[in-house]
C-alpha cells in the first residue's frame, strides 16, 4: 500500500509539471534555465574532521512559474531529493501555489509532500499549507498584516508541530484524535491609543488542550525627556493551575542607539502586593560609522531567558567590509561572558566569529569560526551561487 501510495505522488506530481510545461511553453518570456548551489564545509580542531553539507538545485523558470530538482547531501551522503514548482497564479493580487514532493533515500524513500497557497496583496495577506507525511496529514492557516493593522498575526495549526531547525517549518504529529486537531494557535492584536500614546497589543495562545497562554502588552510613544514606557505581562495556564508570571517593565530610549533598562516588578501572588522592582537587564546599542556596537549584560537569567545560554552577558561588534574585488560585505563577532551558574559576569566564554562577501549578484562566500573555554574549535566555509545556464 504505500509503494502504491509513492507511486501515485510521483505519477500526480509529473502531471502537473507536464501540464504546467504545456500551458506556459507558449508564453512570451521564454523559460530559462538555471543551476544553483549553496552548502558549507566545516572542519574540528581535535581530530581534524571535515565534514560537508551541500544542496544543488537544477530547473527552469519564468515570469510565472519555475520547477526545479533539488539534491541535498549530508555530512557527503546524499540526504534528500526534492522536487518542486511554484507557479505565481494571479499576478495582480500576488497569488501563487508553491509544492514540492519530498523523497529521502536513506529512509524508506517517500517522506513528504507539501502545498503552499499564498495571497500576498491586500490588507491582511494570507496562506494555506498543507503537508502530507506517511504519519498523517496536517494542515496551516497563516495570516501577517503589516504593523498598522488591528489584526497583526493569526496562526492556526492542525496536526503539525513547529520545527526550530532543519530545512523544513513544520513536520506531522499525531495527536490521537480521528480528525485533524488544532495543536496550535496565534491570535495577535493591536489596539492604538487615543492622542498617539502609542498602542496596546494581545496575544492569544492555544496547544491541544485548548487555552495555553495570554499576555498583554504597552508601548507608549515619548512621554518625557525622550523616555518611553515599554510594559507587558503574561498570563500562562501550567498544568491548569491557572498561575500568571510575573509582570515585567521596561524604560527605554525613543531612539534605538541608547541605554535601555529591562526591569521586573516582585509581585506577590497571595496578597496582590507589588514587594519592590528588580533589575533584569541592562541592554546598551549604539552605531558609529557603519559600525554596530550591542550589549546586553543580564541580572536575572533563572527568571527571564534574555541572554544565549548559558551565558551572562553578550558583546557584539559587526561592521560593513568594501572592496575593489566585491559588491560588499559585512563581518560580526559575538563574545559571550558568564555563566548563570557563577558569580563571575566577565569571564570570556565563548567567541563566534563571521564575515561574508559578496563577488557579484550571484556568488556569495561566507566564514564563520567558534572557540568556547575548554572546548574544541571549529571553522565553516560556505557558498551560495546561482548560474543561468544559457
Amino acid at each position: 500500500m504505500a509503494k502504491r501510495g509513492v507511486r501515485f505522488v510521483v505519477l500526480a506530481w509529473c502531471a502537473v509539471a507536464v501540464s504546467v510545461i504545456g500551458v506556459f511553453l507558449g508564453a512570451q518570456a521564454a523559460p530559462q534555465p538555471f543551476l544553483w548551489t549553496q552548502g558549507a564545509l566545516t572542519v574540528q580542531s581535535d581530530s581534524l574532521t571535515m565534514w560537508g553539507d551541500t544542496s544543488t538545485g537544477i530547473g527552469v523558470a519564468s515570469d510565472l512559474w519555475s520547477l526545479q530538482t533539488i539534491v541535498t547531501a549530508d555530512d557527503w551522503a546524499i540526504d534528500r531529493l526534492t522536487f518542486r514548482g511554484f507557479y505565481l497564479i494571479h499576478p495582480a493580487y500576488d497569488v501563487s501555489l508553491d509544492a514540492q514532493v519530498v523523497f529521502c533515500p536513506n529512509d524508506g524513500g517517500f517522506f513528504a509532500a507539501v502545498a503552499w497557497l499564498a495571497y500576498g496583496s491586500g490588507r491582511y495577506p494570507v496562506s494555506l499549507y498543507a503537508r502530507l507525511e506517511p504519519e498523517g496529514l496536517g494542515f496551516a492557516f497563516l495570516a501577517k498584516a503589516p504593523t498598522v493593522n488591528f489584526l497583526q498575526e493569526m496562526e492556526f495549526r492542525w496536526n503539525l508541530e513547529e520545527l526550530d531547525e532543519g530545512p523544513d517549518l513544520y513536520a506531522v504529529i499525531d495527536p490521537g484524535c480521528s480528525m485533524p486537531c488544532l495543536t496550535f494557535g496565534k491570535i495577535l492584536l493591536r489596539f492604538p491609543l487615543a492622542d498617539c500614546w502609542g498602542d496596546l497589543r494581545f496575544g492569544l495562545y492555544f496547544d491541544d488542550e485548548g487555552f495555553d497562554e495570554l499576555w498583554f502588552h504597552l508601548m507608549t510613544d515619548v512621554l518625557l525627556w525622550n523616555m518611553r514606557l515599554d510594559t507587558g505581562v503574561v498570563f500562562r495556564l501550567d498544568d491548569w493551575t491557572g498561575a500568571a508570571s510575573a509582570p515585567q517593565i521596561s524604560v527605554v530610549d525613543e531612539d534605538e542607539d541608547g541605554l535601555i533598562g529591562i526591569l521586573g516588578l516582585d509581585w506577590d501572588y497571595d496578597t496582590y502586593e507589588l514587594n519592590g522592582i528588580d533589575v533584569y537587564a541592562l541592554q546598551c546599542r549604539k552605531s558609529f560609522e557603519g559600525v554596530e556596537f550591542y550589549s546586553r549584560l543580564s541580572f536575572a537569567e533563572d527568571v527571564i531567558d534574555l541572554v544565549k545560554d548559558p551565558y551572562t552577558h553578550v558583546l557584539s561588534i559587526q561592521a560593513p567590509m568594501f572592496g575593489a574585488c566585491c559588491q560588499g560585505g559585512a563581518a560580526k563577532a559575538t563574545f559571550y561572558f558568564g555563566d548563570d551558574t557563577s558569580a563571575e559576569l566577565f569571564t570570556l566564554e565563548e567567541v563566534i566569529a563571521s564575515c561574508s562577501v559578496r563577488f557579484s549578484e550571484d556568488v556569495t562566500v561566507w566564514c564563520s569560526a567558534s572557540l568556547q573555554a575548554d572546548q574544541d574549535f571549529w571553522i565553516s566555509v560556505g557558498w551560495d551561487t546561482q548560474v543561468i545556464l544559457f
